[in-house]
């Protein structure tokens, strides 16, 4: 088994369990990107049907029920604002009433680094740690 650490290459013998786990890995991920796949074509089938359904209602739940298994159905429209200075030409006073304004605090990649090394700017931030990827390649 070869292990690629920042561009440097290891060779390490006698990995037969994690050589299985890798094996095993990829064909279940095949397995579930195929069945993911089956299911995104029968939940668009189901989709279609329930919106033939309320086309001209202004309900925005539908419930499936085939005597076997119940399915509902949630239908809305997420609306966010495109062209924001017109907006607030056309609305004028009523803009701060009618929009609401959210401010978003993120760190730079140098405030990052700091946080790092000083104890005191660490203490200010939280930490959630990513969920490590896996990329697939043949």
């Amino acid at each position: 088994m070869v292990i690629t650490i920042d561009r440097q290459e290891y060779v390490i013998e006698n990995m037969s369990d994690i050589e299985i786990a890798i094996d095993s890995y990829v064909e279940h991920k095949k397995l579930l990107e195929y069945k993911k796949n089956l299911l995104d074509i029968q939940k668009e089938k189901i989709i279609n049907f329930a919106k033939s359904y309320i086309e001209n209602s202004d309900s925005s739940t539908v419930t499936l029920d085939n005597g076997r298994f119940k399915i509902t159905l949630g239908f809305g429209v997420d609306i966010k604002i495109g062209d924001l200075e017109k907006l607030r030409q056309i609305l004028g006073d009523s803009f701060d009433l009618l929009v609401k304004t959210k401010m978003d605090y993120s760190p730079e990649p140098r405030l990052k680094n700091m946080a790092m090394d000083d104890e005191s700017i660490r203490n200010c931030f939280v930490f959630k740690e990513k969920v490590p990827s896996v990329i697939i390649k043949a």
